[in-house]
This record gives C-alpha cells, sequence and structure tokens, in this order.
C-alpha cells in the first residue's frame, strides 16, 4: 500500500463536527490550488533551462532506433493520430508511460538535430571552392526542402503526442529531459526555483492526502448501513454475556483481524531510465501513480477526490470489511 507506514487516521464514532469537516474540505482545496501552482512553476523552470549537450550526444542516430519500428511507422504514416496512437498502446503503468514520453521527446531532439545538421552540410557545400552548375544547386534545395519539410511534420507530430499523454497522465513524472537538465544545469536561480517549487509540490500532496483520507474515515463512521453479520455477532455477545460465558469464549469467537495489522501487498520494481536505443520498449507491471517519495524525478498527481479516495481508502475499507464478514 501507499506508505503503509504511516498510522490510519482516526476519528469520533460519531464522525467530525460540520464546522471541522468544512474546514477540511477548504483546507484541501486550498493545497490543490497550491500543488498546482508549484506543478506548473516547476514545468516552466525546466522549460527555460536549456537542453545539456550531454543528453544531445547520448541520443541515437535516427529515429526509428529511438521509437521502435511501432511507433515509428505510426508517426511517419499518412494517416497519424494522436489519440488512436494512445488508445492502441497498453500504457496501464506509469512506467510504461514515462518510457513512451521519453521516447518521443528524444525523436523531436533527433530529427531537429539531422534537419540543422543537413542545412550545415548544404552552406559548407555553398561556400567551397568548387562551384556545382545550377541544376545541381537546384535539385539539392529541392531535396532538402522536402526532407526538412517532412522532419518538421514528424516533430510536430511528436509534440502533439507528447502533449495528449502529458493531459491524459498529468501526474507524470519528470522525465529523461528534465532530470538531464536539473543535473547539468548552471543557472543558480532557475536550479533554486525549480527545487523549491519541486519540494512545496511534494509537501503539498503528501498533506492532500493525509486530508483525504481522514475525510475518507469519516463517511465510513457515519455510514447507517449495518452488516446483518455483525448485528447477529453482537446478538450473540450479549447472550453469552448473559448467561456466564468466559471472556477467553468471547474474543475466540468474535476475533477480528486489527486495522493495524492489514497487510498490504508490494507495489513494484523501481523504476529504470529507458534506453533509447532499444528497438522495442519493454515495460514492467507498476501502478499508475506511485506513492511519492519525495525523490527526484516523481511527479505528484492533482489532488481529485475521486482517484485519491479510491488510493488512501483501500486499507481502512477493507479491514473494516473484513472485521464485518469475521
Amino acid at each position: 500500500g501507499d506508505k503503509w507506514w504511516l498510522p490510519l487516521p482516526r476519528v469520533p464514532s460519531d464522525g467530525l463536527t460540520e464546522q471541522s469537516r468544512k474546514k477540511l474540505d477548504h483546507t484541501r482545496d486550498f493545497t490543490n490550488q497550491i500543488l498546482k501552482a508549484c506543478m506548473s512553476i516547476n514545468s516552466i523552470a525546466l522549460a527555460e533551462m536549456e537542453v545539456p549537450q550531454a543528453y544531445l550526444e547520448a541520443l541515437p542516430k535516427n529515429g526509428r532506433s529511438c521509437l521502435g519500428d511501432f511507433l515509428y511507422r505510426n508517426i511517419t504514416s499518412d494517416n497519424f493520430s494522436a489519440d488512436y496512437l494512445l488508445e492502441s498502446i497498453d500504457l496501464s503503468s506509469e512506467h510504461a508511460v514515462v518510457e513512451m514520453a521519453n521516447r518521443v521527446e528524444a525523436s523531436m531532439y533527433i530529427w531537429r538535430r539531422r534537419a540543422h545538421s543537413r542545412h550545415l552540410i548544404s552552406l559548407y557545400r555553398s561556400t567551397t571552392g568548387s562551384r556545382p552548375s545550377w541544376g545541381m544547386i537546384v535539385k539539392e534545395m529541392m531535396m532538402n526542402q522536402n526532407v526538412g519539410d517532412k522532419r518538421e511534420i514528424f516533430v510536430e507530430r511528436a509534440e502533439s503526442l507528447l502533449s495528449r499523454l502529458k493531459q491524459r497522465f498529468p501526474g507524470l513524472r519528470q522525465t529523461a529531459l528534465d532530470t538531464s537538465k536539473i543535473q547539468y544545469n548552471k543557472d543558480v536561480g532557475k536550479s533554486i526555483l525549480e527545487s523549491y517549487s519541486r519540494v512545496l509540490e511534494s509537501l503539498a500532496y503528501s498533506i492532500g492526502v493525509r486530508i483525504e483520507e481522514v475525510l475518507y474515515m469519516d463517511d465510513i463512521s457515519k455510514e447507517d448501513v449495518v452488516d446483518d453479520s455483525c448485528s447477529d455477532k453482537l446478538r450473540l455477545l450479549s447472550k453469552e454475556a448473559e448467561n456466564g460465558c468466559s471472556g477467553g469464549s468471547l474474543r475466540k469467537r468474535l476475533s477480528a483481524p486489527s486495522l493495524f495489522s492489514v497487510s498490504f501487498s508490494g507495489t513494484s520494481t523501481p523504476y529504470r531510465t529507458p534506453s533509447f536505443c532499444a528497438s522495442t520498449p519493454s515495460y514492467s507491471p507498476m501502478p499508475l501513480i506511485s506513492p511519492l517519495s519525495g525523490g527526484r524525478g516523481e511527479r505528484a498527481p492533482f489532488l481529485s477526490g475521486r482517484n485519491i479516495r479510491e488510493r488512501c481508502g483501500f486499507g481502512p475499507k477493507k479491514a473494516l470489511a473484513n472485521y464485518l464478514r469475521g
């Protein structure tokens, strides 16, 4: 489970007061706004950092070896559709999403670099002593224009695909390019802004999650539906107490797992930085939203009530269900 070492929140048996509930709701909404602002500031700070030369040198020579055959064929086809491509790929794990984002982002810089290098070669040939014929010049210009136009189209498609991917997964952690920018950045001001916004983002996310857990436990405590099996156990307890049944027998009959002894399954293997040169991405099973450990590279998702209640309420809900089933 997420942050299993933290104790489960406790609320009064009759639930929180209306005033306390409103205060928590207000604090949650305020924290959510801070989280969104921090994520926006962090994204802007990363976008303004220069692309490190070490990142560019580590890229493969062409887009096919970076993207793999499947992604390359779809991006370069005449019937390209970013939405259709995302629907046809298994993105059930955060690892798969980040790996795809890394590949698409790297392909953009590969195509831009090749277009720029081809332009430099043309300029060099035009400045050399040997004068080509006018027909050769026109032919080379047309060829360079066609190749350049195609690569510009591929770059635009990759940008649209990456944008759709980030829109679909707003809590996506930092890509390989972002990590490289942080590592090689020499602008002190941008480094401070990026790191400070990232720390505040982590803190706001943690506070929001804890508030959601308290609100979830409050919802459980206010539920009026009582399981029939639980009512039968209570009647059995009252009857045996009247008949003088021993305490040991009662504890044996009504034994239930403790809320703090529920076992949580392990989630995943650690993230790994994808290899740009692999032809086909290999995805390892992993939950879509990973617990925020505060480490560099992990991003906090937006705090939506439905998502967080599904994540954070699973432990208490399962424990209470086990108790009622006996």
